[in-house]
């Protein structure tokens, strides 16, 4: 443990009212407590720093993926492989890809604050797992920057539901007909509606391309080093 982790999970302590559980630098150590009515709990690991915050209750039709300062992933996303969404905030739609739907959600729950904290922090990815958690992981964070880090996940974890709740009601609020005495128009807001649900399933398949891909890869190598192997093991046998 290095000053600057024991530093920063000092200030975590602090911040959440918790006590740091000590561990070694690969299982890491951590600080659990509570910020924005959320249970939240801090890390320090060999090589990174993480925030995880409890949702209350489990979002299934929600997809939030946000890589910040990542050139690999810009990148991929230039070549279509991840769905980049533009927030219309120049300066952090240039250092962030926003992989995320619905993509009315995920705009209404990226507030000016947590654009401003990300851009701040310049690098990390920000994510919602499984429905069930919001993860942010970095490279070490410096001590004077946890306690606003814990606050800007805590506070985007818990603005997560209001934000889908105002996306529907923007969706259900769909008018038509005509333009100069606009009316409430049911059709349309059913197909914002699908469009939304439609959204989701469409990203939860390019995201299986991508992890088929992964392991497809992962076999090829280890087949190559196998017929390496075997290969040094016949030379070795003549020998």
């Amino acid at each position: 443990m290095t000053g600057d982790e024991a530093a920063a999970l000092e200030a975590a302590s602090e911040e959440l009212g918790g006590t740091v559980t000590w561990g070694d630098r690969i299982a890491g150590s951590r600080v659990r407590g509570a910020s924005s009515g959320l249970a939240v709990e801090y890390i320090e690991a060999l090589g990174y720093s993480a925030i995880v915050a409890k949702l209350p209750a489990k979002l299934d039709t929600l997809l939030i993926e946000i890589h910040v300062g990542n050139d690999y992933v810009a990148e991929q996303a230039s070549r279509g492989k991840y769905v980049d969404i533009v927030t219309g905030d120049a300066a952090f739609d240039e250092l962030c890809v926003v992989e995320g739907a619905p993509a009315d959600v995920v705009c209404a729950a990226l507030d000016d604050a947590t654009r401003a904290w990300l851009r701040d922090v310049g690098e990390g990815t920000l994510q919602l797992r499984d429905g069930i958690d919001v993860h942010f992981q970095c490279n070490q964070l410096a001590a004077h920057a946890v306690p606003a880090a814990i606050r800007a996940v805590a506070a985007f974890a818990a603005g997560l539901p209001d934000a889908i709740r105002r996306a529907a009601l923007a969706r259900e609020s769909a008018t038509g007909g005509d333009p100069y005495r606009p009316s409430a128009d049911g059709e349309v807001a059913r197909r914002r509606e699908d469009g939304a649900r439609s959204e989701v399933v469409a990203l939860q398949r390019v995201r299986e391309t991508r992890i088929v891909k992964i392991p497809r890869a992962m076999f090829w190598t280890t087949f190559g080093l196998v017929l390496l192997g075997l290969a040094y093991c016949a030379a070795s046998m003549k020998l």
